[in-house]
């Protein structure tokens, strides 16, 4: 019995292993099982916390999707909100697929949780303030089995 949780412990371990080094912000936001209300809007606010993790190479902002087998959308639509460097505020519709044509789950699969990483971002600059809004674009039982919402914030380094 011991020996079984030992080599789980460690399987869960070496999945959950990324390269983390140049990663200067990483947040999630649970959405419990119920699914993602488009009332409920997430607010993230990515930034540097140490002075000396700023990059003069930019930054770029990955949006991460977690989900399990339950979930039965094909897709995701959010409307993403943000605050550009000079204060403009803008917004994009994002689609991030869940599953391939053969309805497959696409991402990293752990244990029970899918996990889907997509660009928004590359080359960017941060100021102070910056945040940014996701809000999803569905009827909250069509987005049950979306778990978590996260953004990441991973500098830029060039050889």
């Amino acid at each position: 019995m011991v020996k079984a949780f030992v080599l789980m412990f460690l399987v869960v371990a070496v999945s959950g292993c990324n390269k983390t080094d140049d990663m200067v912000y990483s947040e999630y936001v649970s959405l419990g099982n119920e699914g993602w209300d488009p009332v409920n809007v997430l607010v993230f606010s990515p930034g540097v916390a140490d002075s000396v993790a700023l990059s003069r190479n930019g930054y770029t902002l990955v949006l991460n999707v977690r989900y399990n087998q339950s979930c039965q959308a094909k897709e995701l639509p959010m409307a993403i909100t943000e605050e550009s460097a000079d204060g403009e505020i803008s917004s994009e519709i994002v689609t991030v697929p869940l599953c391939d044509r053969r309805g497959r789950p696409l991402g990293k699969k752990s244990l029970v949780l899918y996990e889907l990483s997509d660009t928004l971002r590359t080359n960017m600059n941060l100021q102070d303030g910056y945040w940014v809004e996701i809000v999803s674009m569905c009827p909250k039982e069509y987005t049950k089995g979306v778990t978590d919402i996260g953004l990441s914030l991973i500098k830029n380094s060039y050889d």
